[in-house]
């Protein structure tokens, strides 16, 4: 009614339980668990992925694609501190012989952990928010979303303030992954500078609140 489109399964069947009515189910494609299968040879991404740590450039892909790792080894010195707010800024690498109109860059990048059971799951920011939709709100706040410089380089914001005062305190690993969202549906990918890149590099920026004595 609402004129909206949606894409989905529809199964008919008889109900047998009463008056043999042909009834449907109907499942939604967005709640479909897709499966890729996905080769890199002779990629830059294939090339990062061969490289293991890279600190130059990242890459990102939707669609059941790469997603990179970001490991925090040692937080110590930000103990017996409150975290108001954290980011990691991440410019969008212009690469040789490749386009961006051809091959979009994602509209939202999305911070992850793994739980003590290995699943992937949204970074303590977004779960606390209680809200499933990417609204700009969420977006304000949480970050990630894909924005121009002055002088138009394109970057990303994504926000992990809470997430980091519960690494910082032992709760969750200190490793955090990012990757296009939404995660299912989305197949843009993007390469980043890293926090070797030779011009803008990622950054971390930090602000918190000293206690103790």
């Amino acid at each position: 009614s609402s004129g909206s489109q949606i894409s989905g399964f529809y199964f008919f069947y008889k109900d047998t339980s009463a008056s043999m009515t042909e009834r449907f189910y109907r499942m939604p494609l967005a709640l479909t668990l897709p499966r890729y299968e996905k080769t890199y040879t002779g990629s830059l991404a294939g090339n990062l992925l061969q490289s293991g740590n890279d600190l130059n450039q990242v890459a990102v892909s939707g669609q059941g694609g790469v997603m990179t790792e970001i490991n925090f080894p040692d937080l110590t010195m930000l103990e017996d501190k409150v975290i108001n707010q954290a980011e990691i800024v991440f410019f969008r690498e212009m690469i040789e012989n490749y386009s961006y109109d051809t091959y979009p860059t994602p509209s939202n990048l999305g911070l992850y952990y793994r739980t003590n059971n290995g699943i992937l799951v949204p970074i303590l920011d977004r779960q606390l928010l209680r809200n499933p939709d990417f609204t700009s709100v969420v977006n304000n706040f949480i970050g990630g979303n894909e924005l121009t410089d002055d002088e138009g380089n394109v970057f990303y914001r994504p926000r992990f303030s809470v997430h980091l005062q519960r690494m910082i305190d032992g709760e969750v690993p200190a490793t955090i992954y990012l990757r296009v969202i939404p995660v299912d549906r989305d197949a843009s990918r993007v390469i980043l500078g890293g926090p070797e890149a030779p011009v803008r590099p990622e950054t971390i920026k930090v602000i918190f609140t000293e206690i103790g004595g």
